[in-house]
């Protein structure tokens, strides 16, 4: 066919547009978005952009074509346009998998995680679609041919004068296109966003752009309110946080306390948050003989942010990894450092590896006395993807607390029920469960842990002078809840005191909070100061009005009597909304400024 001399930057932006727009059915079909073209409308000048923004790095080794052209020039030309769509693709292809779990396509958080990939492989493969995964590889394979045979235009084009021109005139369009057109800031994944829905915003948004905003602002915490509407909400937020002489549990002077962090337990899975599965009947059993809170909330929605919240009294914030922020440790406050200052000794338990994100470092950080991972257990555990069975490490804990010196505080986190959901036992038969099986069959699993450790500990002399905290680190969309509704972030979290006889029958403690109250809590119970803990308040102790609150990447939310789910938009979240002041204020302690309420 004849070739036509100009046509290389037509036919390259037209070629990552078609391709863009392609990705854009994958994610439309894999994640159930049903809105028509809009995701394709709402979408164009993001891809637009992220096509011209190619076209501009091709452009680079075509200037030198125009000087000499042979055949490594045409192969840098060619390598360079297929590692470009290559990296469409992966990008493209791990957003449309991963949306279902966090909510989100790939982003800055998620990256971080690439630097412990065994744990990311454990963490992600369950969620691999087979068909998608070939389609990826097709359109890698299928792309990378035709971008050949278009590069090559572009070489023919490098060696005509006219060709050259069309290449130069196309440079100044192509910024223009890659910012997003004449106004004051250029373009920004938000500018996608149309829907209330956030699996529609999520399909418009062009994902490589979206992972490139995040990798270069993931550690920006841009405020949408002014230091004095943050700190009126700080005034409003501490008065909600009066305490009464009121106690509604007895004293916990003297008793050692436990805190068992429950992996990605659902509130929808218990029986007295209203589940009919009997998935739990140990946890259930203990529930009915506990202080249960009916409207408790995560904040974030990985084991990162809920152990910071139970350590440290910390909100999760946005994109944020904290634990990652090493030059921020100083600003955590310490619930074991606390607790050392009162004569307890420390300690912490997980069956996997305490080197994934930053884990060892925050718990030294935090004054754990004694802290054990997968490589202080026995080396004859069948390990599984993501290290020891929660039987196997309970069984650990139970031998160790004794050891401990008394009163002790200790931690010990769950791991079983995190994806792939590998237990022990059939695994060829777990092979053909759906997720949502697979998911609820690991916190049977975890439940069983669960009674075979209080089993181990019952007779135990120390085991009626001993407080059971069990709580869920964030809850799960495996059950179908939507990534930024109040059923993700709610999650089962009750208070086991062995020695009290009264508490036979269930209480119910329905005051909304989060489980960064805890601190406050376990002060509190123990007459302590819990000032350090800004955050965290005492809601057992409290006559107010109370709120819990959440928040996403891409949204902020609260609970008071019922929730509300605030999105952010182009031009981020809106101004006035309480959980968006939260979240502000969050921000704002984080950046080292100071969140006195003045």
């Amino acid at each position: 066919m004849k070739n036509k001399i100009g046509l290389f930057p037509v036919f390259f932006i037209m070629f990552f547009l078609v391709g863009l727009s392609i990705w854009k059915a994958v994610f439309c079909l894999y994640n159930r978005v049903n809105d028509g073209v809009m995701p394709w409308l709402a979408g164009f000048r993001l891809d637009l952009s992220m096509a011209s923004g190619a076209y501009l790095i091709v452009f680079v080794p075509v200037l030198f074509v125009f000087w000499k052209r042979n055949p490594i020039t045409r192969m840098i030309v060619q390598m360079t346009s297929v590692i470009l769509w290559i990296i469409v693709c992966v990008t493209e292809l791990s957003s449309a998998m991963m949306f279902p779990e966090w909510g989100s396509s790939l982003d800055a958080r998620a990256v971080s995680y690439l630097a412990y990939p065994a744990e990311a492989w454990a963490s992600s493969r369950s969620f691999i679609s087979l068909p998608v995964l070939l389609f990826g590889l097709l359109a890698i394979l299928v792309g990378s041919h035709l971008l050949a045979k278009i590069t090559d235009r572009a070489i023919l084009d490098a060696q005509s004068t006219t060709g050259r021109a069309i290449l130069l005139l196309f440079a100044p369009l192509a910024f223009l296109a890659l910012r997003g057109g004449w106004q004051k800031l250029p373009i920004v994944p938000a500018d996608a966003f149309y829907s209330q829905n956030q699996a529609h915003n999520m399909a418009a948004t062009n994902k490589v752009w979206y992972l490139l905003y995040t990798l270069t602002r993931h550690i920006e915490t841009s405020r949408v309110h002014s230091d004095e509407e943050i700190q009126d909400f700080i005034r409003q937020y501490k008065s909600t946080n009066a305490e009464t002489q009121k106690k509604l549990l007895p004293s916990w002077k003297g008793k050692n306390i436990m805190i068992l962090v429950l992996e990605g337990w659902s509130g929808s899975l218990v029986k007295y948050q209203g589940s009919k599965i009997g998935n739990t009947p140990c946890f259930d059993s203990l529930a009915l003989r506990s202080f249960c809170f009916t409207n408790a909330f995560s904040s974030g929605f990985r084991t990162d942010q809920g152990l910071m919240s139970l350590i440290s009294g910390i909100p999760s914030i946005a994109s944020i990894n904290m634990p990652n922020a090493l030059h921020k440790y100083f600003l955590y406050p310490s619930l074991p450092k606390t607790l050392k200052t009162e004569g307890y000794s420390t300690a912490f338990y997980y069956g996997g590896d305490l080197n994934f994100a930053n884990l060892r470092n925050y718990l030294v950080s935090m004054h754990f006395d004694t802290i054990i991972g997968e490589n202080q257990m026995s080396s004859d555990y069948n390990i599984t993807e993501w290290g020891v069975p929660d039987h196997l490490m309970l069984s650990e804990v139970a031998k160790g607390l004794p050891r401990l010196q008394q009163p002790f505080f200790s931690t010990a986190l769950l791991l079983s029920s995190h994806a792939p959901f590998e237990v022990p036992g059939n695994l060829a038969a777990n092979a053909v469960l759906t997720t949502a099986e697979k998911y609820r069959n690991s916190v049977r699993y975890s439940d069983q842990s669960l009674r075979q450790f209080f089993d181990q500990i019952k007779h135990q002399h120390w085991f009626q002078q001993t407080i059971f905290i069990i709580v869920s680190d964030h809850g799960s969309t495996h059950l179908g809840a939507e990534p930024h509704s109040q059923e993700r972030f709610r999650i089962p979290m009750i208070i086991y005191d062995p020695s009290q006889p009264q508490l036979e029958k269930q209480r119910l403690f329905t005051t909304p909070c989060n489980h960064f109250d805890l601190p406050a809590i376990i002060c509190g119970q123990l007459d302590i100061s819990h000032d350090q803990f800004l955050f965290s308040r005492n809601v057992l102790a409290s006559n107010s009005h109370l709120c819990a609150y959440w928040n996403t990447d891409q949204s902020a939310a609260s609970f008071c009597d019922t929730s509300e789910v605030i999105l952010a938009s182009a031009a981020g979240f809106p101004k006035g909304h309480q959980a968006v002041l939260f979240l502000d204020w969050v921000k704002k302690w984080f950046e080292g400024q100071d969140v006195s309420a003045k």
